[in-house]
């Protein structure tokens, strides 16, 4: 941080690169190769513009109902039981309409009003139909502009898959709103999801919905309460905002809107800044860890160093059993996948997949001039052309379904990685007095590619030899429903030969994650041993000079505020 800055206390754009550019200097001098992913990450988040107000909490806490509300229309599903499914992304358009993002990044555009098809548990079931996210465009959001609005899965419901995807999301949030009902007003569910966000974002802020149910002593009596906790846990960070979208609470809509949603919009600069700076704080109490453990190490002579390197990071056929873990998870997973992928495909495509082609083949099959060679010819092209078709477009729909065995490796190997990180700053502090408060960011493996879809011969050899000798008026109707019958042989094949093309590719992508899991554990464990290796005098220094250098970093970055945008031409002109 320039001097300038540091005396106003401000912190510049440039000020952040440079704060990046210190960390990465120092994983790379230290070889705290653990830290490149969340480095990474920070990298990717610097070229954001986006301003995301993420709405997030347990299930039939009112987070849709608000979000209607919000936008004056209601858009999104809301029920008794839980709803969302999806996480739905809000904003302003010029057109009225909503784009389902699919596997491999393909969109389809919709009605905002078939939107409940596709984001609900009802119309899409475990997101059967493989929706990544939906993005709803709406004109009359244009006081908005620059806010996208989200909204994300209940949590704590029977659907364990819904939590997952809103805590997946969750790093993306630049201003949190915890949705909370106010009976019960409060849960440790609540505290935690407060204290993931925190992480994440330094703008947490508490909605009390249903406000309505509760006398106006109630909820002021139910308000003090909740912040009271929350300054108990977090200090004064934590905003709490009752709310109702029934008539007669304007006022308490008006004071949200005006403090957590225009007034953001108004400070977007500042804004995205302090997200980036929160995800540069942890990264840097991370490596200031690392710094003092590798310091700490150099107080103990050589001769033990070892043996208190083993306590830390287990003995080595501890480690080998852990990375067996990987190994064992992925084979679990592969050898589900082909029944999981033909399941699903029997339940969902292949009986409506055989009644759509025999009702075009009813209407096709008048069409086809000549005698029973060429009906025969005609057939063969025909549903070869519409097995193509249908095959590649159940691929592209339902690829998130395929990749179900897929996704479940990632968590079991992600909870895997973190609970090892988790014994390691157990052990570390037991050892040395000093935790390793690492996190472990998403392990990121390629999603398979659809598979090319191609339909071989439908006939045999011996067809097509007496086929000319047969008189195409006597045997129609036979003719007719040998097709049929066809169709659904040829349906049950191919889908077969679907499914062994996408099992094929799930596994090699469930082995990746474990090999990118196992690879994740040998740059945590490179990092830990190396850092308690040792070093002579000069090294012991340079230690001691690069934690002091991550230390003021850390505390510039904690106590800076953002740097005010750039006017041009001395006024700062308004969008549009």
């Amino acid at each position: 941080m320039t001097e300038s800055n540091a005396l106003q206390g401000r912190v510049s754009e440039g000020d952040e690169r440079a704060a990046v550019s210190l960390a990465a200097e120092i994983i790379e001098s230290f070889g705290l190769s653990d830290l490149h992913s969340l480095l990474q990450a920070i990298e990717a988040r610097q070229r954001q513009q986006d301003l995301n107000i993420a709405v997030l909490g347990r299930f039939k806490a009112g987070k849709s109902s608000f979000l209607n509300q919000i936008i004056g229309k209601p858009v999104l599903p809301v029920g008794v039981v839980p709803v969302t499914s999806v996480v739905t992304e809000i904003r302003y358009g010029r057109e009225e309409y909503a784009e389902l993002v699919l596997a491999e990044g393909k969109t389809l555009r919709i009605p905002v009003e078939e939107i409940g098809e596709y984001v609900s548990e009802a119309g899409n079931p475990r997101n059967a139909k493989g929706v990544e996210s939906v993005r709803v465009f709406l004109p009359s959001l244009a006081r908005f502009q620059g806010i996208r609005f989200v909204d994300t899965p209940g949590m704590e419901s029977v659907f364990a898959h819904n939590t997952e995807t809103s805590l997946s999301w969750s790093p993306n949030a630049d201003l949190a709103v915890v949705a909370v009902g106010v009976d019960p007003p409060l849960t440790q569910q609540d505290i935690s999801l407060i204290e993931h966000l925190g992480q994440y974002t330094p703008n947490v802020s508490v909605l009390l919905t249903k406000a309505d149910t509760l006398s106006e002593h109630e909820r002021h009596e139910v308000e003090e309460f909740v912040g009271a906790r929350l300054r108990e846990r977090f200090g004064a960070s934590i905003r709490v905002f009752p709310y109702s979208i029934r008539p007669g609470y304007e006022d308490l809509r008006q004071r949200f809107e005006r403090e957590q949603i225009r007034g953001p919009l108004a400070s977007a600069h500042e804004q995205r800044q302090g997200v980036l700076r929160r995800k540069l704080a942890t990264l840097f109490r991370s490596a200031r860890d690392y710094l003092e453990l590798a310091l700490k190490a150099e107080e103990i002579e050589a001769a033990q160093r070892d043996e208190l390197r083993a306590g830390v990071l287990g003995s080595p056929e501890s480690l080998a059993d852990q990375k067996l873990q990987f190994q064992l998870i992925a084979r679990h997973g592969a050898g589900q996948t082909r029944a999981a992928i033909e399941a699903y495909l029997q339940r969902n495509t292949q009986f409506m997949l055989e009644k759509t082609l025999k009702a075009r083949l009813e209407r096709e099959l008048p069409g086809w001039r000549g005698g029973f060679a060429d009906t025969l010819s005609a057939f063969e092209r025909w549903l070869r052309g519409e097995l193509e078709q249908e095959l590649s477009a159940i691929s592209a729909a339902h690829h998130l379904a395929f990749c179900g065995p897929l996704q479940d490796v990632e968590r079991r190997c992600q909870a895997s990685l973190q609970a090892f990180r988790d014994q390691l700053s157990e052990k570390a502090m037991r050892v040395f007095g000093l935790p390793l408060r690492t996190t472990e960011t998403e392990i990121e493996v390629q999603p398979p590619r659809s598979p090319d879809i191609s339909v071989g011969k439908v006939f045999d050899h011996s067809w097509e030899v007496v086929s000319f000798l047969v008189p195409m008026p006597l045997v129609r109707w036979a003719v007719n429903r040998r097709f049929r019958a066809r169709v659904e042989r040829e349906v049950y094949k191919n889908l077969s030969r679907l499914t062994t093309q996408w099992e094929e590719r799930v596994r090699d992508a469930i082995y990746a994650t474990a090999a990118e899991a196992t690879k994740r554990l040998d740059e945590l464990v490179l990092t830990v041993s190396h850092l308690l290796a040792g070093e002579d005098q000069q090294g012991r220094q340079r230690i001691s000079a690069c934690l002091a250098r991550v230390k003021e970093a850390a505390d510039q970055i904690e106590k800076a505020k953002p740097e005010a945008p750039r006017r041009h031409g001395g006024t700062e002109k308004s969008k549009n």
